[in-house]
């Protein structure tokens, strides 16, 4: 399986970039291609060589951002100057795509009627699937992230919350536990 994951360097993208690692893993072997596109100005188009510039500026940057979250391995990355809606299907033909993986904020209305909708013009020109991430609030139990074995509680979160349950009245044993909660 091949897939294309747009990247925007937002929370919502890097949802998207899990989602698509996550179908790799299932559908194994699979490859993950990773794509941004560097917004193209109107004053750029008479300069090919501020092209090549950006778009090397981009891949760096997507390298790095791909290599901070952890999330390099497996991961072909790609960047181009240009318009989203156009350059998403654009690779996603030249690698012969089973499904493109982005996220959309869901607007509606006047901001969508302002904006655009990169996500609604890409499904209508992909030569595949197209699989939308939407933006969402994670609820708490996503937001849970246990200390690790040996490590103190305080240390593993500086506004960590330590949660101790009370003596059980019912009975004579008392239980403790710890959970940090990002906020």
């Amino acid at each position: 399986m091949t897939l294309v994951v747009a990247i925007d360097f937002s929370p919502l993208s890097d949802q998207a970039l899990a989602v698509a690692k996550s179908l790799a893993a299932r559908c194994a072997p699979a490859v993950v291609h990773a794509l941004h596109v560097v917004p193209q100005l109107e004053i750029d188009s008479a300069l090919p060589t501020l092209h090549a510039d950006l778009a090397a500026a981009g891949l760096e940057r997507l390298r790095a951002h791909l290599v901070e979250r952890g999330m390099a391995e497996g991961v072909e990355a790609h960047a181009e100057v240009g318009l989203p809606s156009t350059s998403i299907p654009h690779l996603a033909r030249a690698v012969h795509a089973d499904v493109i993986v982005m996220g959309t904020h869901g607007r509606t209305g006047l901001a969508r009627l302002v904006m655009g909708s990169v996500a609604e013009t890409v499904m209508r020109s992909a030569p595949c699937s197209v699989l939308v991430v939407r933006e969402r609030e994670l609820g708490p139990e996503e937001k849970i992230e246990p200390a690790r074995p040996g490590q103190d509680m305080h240390e593993h979160h500086a506004r960590g919350i330590l949660h101790q349950e009370s003596p059980n009245v019912a009975s004579s044993q008392y239980g403790m536990g710890a959970l940090t909660f990002r906020p």
